[in-house]
C-alpha cells in the first residue's frame, strides 16, 4: 500500500503535518499533492521534500472526554467504541453524519489505518 490522495484529502483544510525519515525535528507542513506529494518545511529552510511521512492521532486516543466534546449529539459512546477497534474496511461503511467525518479529519485521526501500514507517524511516539 502507498500514501496516496484519497488518504490525506480530507486533512488538507486542517493543516496536517508530516516528518521526514520518522524523526520529529524537523515539522512539514503539507501544501499539496499531486502524483508526489510536496510538503514545505516550516523550519525556514526553503526545503522540499517528497518522503514525508503524516502525522496522525490513532483511534485509540479517542477518549469519552473527546467523544462527549464532539459526538455525543451523533451517536452513543459504545457505537464509537466499536468504531475504534474496526479496521478500515468496516470503518467506511459506518453511517455517521459528514460533521462528524470532518471533524475526525479536523483532528487528525487515522481513518485509512496509515500508522498500522507505517504510511504515517502516531503523533504520541513523537518526542
Amino acid at each position: 500500500m502507498e500514501l496516496e490522495l484519497k488518504h490525506i484529502k480530507g486533512y488538507f483544510p486542517y493543516l496536517l503535518r508530516g516528518v521526514k525519515n520518522n524523526e520529529s525535528t524537523d515539522i512539514y507542513t503539507l501544501l499539496s499533492y499531486n502524483r508526489e506529494s510536496i510538503w514545505w518545511n516550516l523550519n525556514d529552510s526553503d526545503e522540499w521534500s517528497l518522503s514525508i511521512k503524516p502525522i496522525l492521532r490513532p483511534l485509540s486516543d479517542i477518549g469519552e472526554s473527546i467523544y462527549y466534546k464532539l459526538w455525543s449529539h451523533e451517536t452513543d459512546y459504545e457505537s464509537i467504541l466499536q468504531f475504534m477497534e474496526s479496521d478500515y474496511e468496516t470503518i467506511k461503511t459506518y453511517k455517521f453524519s459528514l460533521d462528524f467525518w470532518e471533524s475526525l479529519y479536523e483532528h487528525h485521526f487515522d481513518i485509512h489505518g496509515l500508522i498500522e501500514t507505517g504510511l504515517a507517524i502516531d503523533i504520541n511516539t513523537l518526542k
